[in-house]
């Protein structure tokens, strides 16, 4: 991405998160509050969880040294390095937004609970923002978009569909996904033009 596209994609974002934080998130959270979740999403949400992370993880360096080792087929092991980096940088960021700036889970909002609150007593039911699931699945897929364009067509659906999954299971707002989708994005545009050169 050049400079330009990266500062609009990021600015938008940005402005997504501000008008979903004031219009959207409320009305959308009381829609999705009132229907019952169905297991589908619960399944598609699971892409984005810690256990199938590692194990999307361990797939990826498998399918490494086979193609390596077994096939000569010779993909740079930055790339392998990109999608860890990508990973523990996500995790490490949402973790610290998690603790730093607490936000009311969408579940609470019948009871009358919205948005931030830094001296809420309710721990549990604080850490909406922003989504962790959503930002994992991202840090796992878009260091292969960034490598093989193609594979965009397969990812990003899947990506938006976790997100969704976070937020038809009443847990997230969408705010918390957009701004997990635009950090985890950040995260790996900087890791790719810092090296890109080794891909």
């Amino acid at each position: 991405m050049n400079r330009s596209l990266s500062l609009k994609f990021y600015l938008g974002i940005v402005f997504l998160c501000f008008i979903c934080y004031f219009w959207i998130d409320p009305l959308v959270a009381h829609q999705v509050g009132e229907r019952t979740h169905s297991s589908i999403w619960e399944k598609i949400s699971l892409l984005g969880s810690f256990e199938v992370s590692y194990q999307i993880l361990v797939s990826y360096l498998v399918l490494f040294f086979i193609l390596r080792y077994f096939f000569a087929f010779t993909l740079p092991p930055a790339l392998v390095l990109m999608i860890l980096y990508s990973y523990l940088t996500t995790v490490v960021s949402i973790q610290f937004l998690k603790t730093t700036l607490p936000r009311y889970r969408p579940v609470l909002l019948q009871k009358g609970f919205y948005g931030f609150d830094l001296h809420s007593s309710l721990a549990e039911s604080m850490d909406s923002f922003p989504s962790l699931h959503t930002g994992i699945f991202v840090a796992l897929c878009i260091p292969l978009v960034f490598k093989f364009n193609c594979l965009g067509y397969i990812l990003i659906p899947l990506i938006l569909l976790v997100g969704l999954s976070r937020i038809f299971l009443n847990v997230h707002y969408l705010s918390d996904v957009v701004f997990s989708i635009g950090l985890s994005t950040g995260i790996n545009t900087i890791l790719y033009h810092f090296m890109k050169k080794d891909l």
